[in-house]
């Protein structure tokens, strides 16, 4: 991780979850580490509409949203070139095939992992798209 702690500087990220405690800790811990949260968004529904008006860099989805398991949100944001790190009460059993190549992040997990992974792959997108000053 970097020294500042600053990874997530310029990044955009999407918090669905459905939780609004847990959306809270997460849209905290983006700040903490110099992103903008977007969101919450509690349903597959508000997380489109959100995307829809605004840019996000990546998107932390619980898979057990208010509305709905997630995964055509999943995949609707991938089909963008949205990485989608998932976050899993049950693990990866319960993620479909065609999930299965996203990150999941089984509770509990560690936070400085999951900004690592949202710093590291967010950062290679937004490389690959030639977004500058944003990699």
């Amino acid at each position: 991780m970097d020294a500042d702690g600053r990874q997530l500087r310029g990044l955009t990220i999407l918090v669905a979850e459905g939780d609004a405690r847990f959306a809270r800790i997460l849209a905290d811990l983006i700040a903490l580490y110099g992103g903008t949260a977007a969101g919450p968004a509690a349903s597959e529904a508000a997380a489109l509409g959100i995307v829809d008006a605004m840019p996000v860099d990546g998107v932390i989805l619980n898979i057990r949203l208010r509305e709905g398991a997630g995964f055509s949100l999943a995949g609707a944001l991938t089909g963008r070139g949205i990485p989608v790190f998932l976050i899993a009460g049950d693990g990866p059993a319960a993620i479909p095939a065609a999930c299965i190549d996203l990150p999941v992040f089984t509770m509990p997990f560690s936070l400085s992992d999951l900004v690592e992974r949202l710093a590291a792959d967010c950062r290679a997108v937004t490389a690959a798209r030639g977004e500058p000053g944003r990699a």
